[in-house]
């Protein structure tokens, strides 16, 4: 669905860095249910399903997705975003 090309800048040391990511559109398995053991810097990672009609109101990243989930493209969207400032 999504294609998206991403540079940044780390806070600590200022290391130009990169990202590709592939984001899909799936369909549900029958439950709602989300099971991670996920940790990011010692804090436990959390995962919710947010219908996309509600996403306006939550903090969700990457934050460019309520805007594309709203339009659902039938083709493949390529996205190139710097965050470096």
């Amino acid at each position: 669905m999504y294609y998206r090309r991403t540079t940044w800048r780390t806070i600590v040391d200022l290391k130009s860095c990169h990202e590709v990511v592939f984001y899909f559109l799936m369909k549900p398995r029958g439950t709602k249910e989300l099971n991670s053991n996920s940790y990011t810097g010692g804090f436990k990672e959390n995962m919710y399903w947010i219908p996309v009609d509600e996403l306006d109101q939550h903090v969700a990243y990457p934050t460019f997705m309520k805007e594309y989930l709203a339009k659902m493209p039938k083709e493949i969207v390529h996205i190139v975003t710097n965050e470096r400032e």
